[in-house]
């Protein structure tokens, strides 16, 4: 399979140059001051979410927000006439009203709870949530494999190894399809050694990785002396499950459960991951 045939995680140099000098800059230096807010790269464009919903979507042509989360006329806002402190506020108090009244969004903004709450002070260095391979580069792959969705990638800064995390809460949630064992098969279907693609499956996200971090250097989310070169980012990534641990669970059975892979634990009152 031949290499550069895909899109990925990278901010082009016209959006870059609107985000770090030009109209939106205003725009990133609030989202860098609101600790409720998270700014991810997707293709084409950045999101910036809030509660792991999309707060507010960046092209190099214009800005949107998700017309699904306006329950009634009132909630109506749009982004290109407003500041950043008055959209923000208001975009806000919307989600909170949507999330309220049209679905449970718990599991989503754990993840960016978790998120936060791991940043380049800690072991586990989030960079990422919601990773996925771009749909083009799957499309190419003659026996295509599903499109799976990892919620979260990190930086293991002990071992300087990439991490795939699962987020899981309760003992429902480990169990059945959506359970430990669909998503070690997900893992595996791209990183086993019997697959002939995996280094095309490695080499993708190690470019991704590689174009997020540096991204978020330039405008000032990770500090520029996080050195990129350092990371073991040509091997296969680690996996690991974050669980929700709560008192009188036994341990070494989800540890069983979750072999081979890594299991890390997170509580409702500390999200830092351990």
């Amino acid at each position: 399979m031949k290499q550069n045939v895909f899109k990925g995680r990278k901010i082009s140099k016209r959006l870059m140059a609107k985000l770090q000098n030009g109209e939106y800059q205003k725009w990133i230096d609030y989202i860098k001051s609101d600790r409720t807010l998270r700014f991810e790269i997707r293709i084409g464009k950045v999101i910036i979410y809030f509660k792991k919903c999309k707060a507010l979507e960046i092209s190099s042509t214009n800005m949107t927000v998700d017309k699904n989360y306006f329950i009634d006329e009132n909630d109506i806002i749009n982004p290109n006439i407003s500041t950043p402190k008055d959209y923000f506020n208001q975009i806000k108090t919307v989600i909170n009203k949507w999330q309220k009244f049209k679905v449970n969004k718990e599991e989503f903004d754990s993840q960016q709870k978790i998120a936060l709450a791991n940043d380049i002070n800690n072991r586990y260095f989030i960079i990422d949530m919601e990773y996925s391979f771009s749909r083009s580069f799957i499309e190419k792959i003659k026996e295509r494999p599903k499109r799976v969705l990892f919620d979260l990638v990190g930086i293991d800064k002990e071992t300087n190894s990439l991490v795939l995390f699962e987020l899981k809460k309760g003992k429902g949630a480990i169990k059945g399809k959506a359970g430990i064992e669909a998503h070690k098969n997900d893992f595996e279907c791209y990183f086993r050694k019997e697959n002939k693609y995996q280094l095309d499956f490695i080499q993708h996200l190690k470019t991704d990785v590689e174009n997020i971090i540096r991204d978020k250097q330039e405008l000032g989310f990770i500090e520029k002396d996080f050195n990129v070169d350092k990371l073991l980012l040509s091997e296969v990534p680690q996996f690991a499950f974050i669980y929700y641990y709560e008192q009188n669970e036994n341990i070494k059975d989800i540890e069983k459960i979750v072999e081979p892979y890594k299991l890390l634990f997170v509580s409702y009152n500390n999200y830092v991951l351990k």
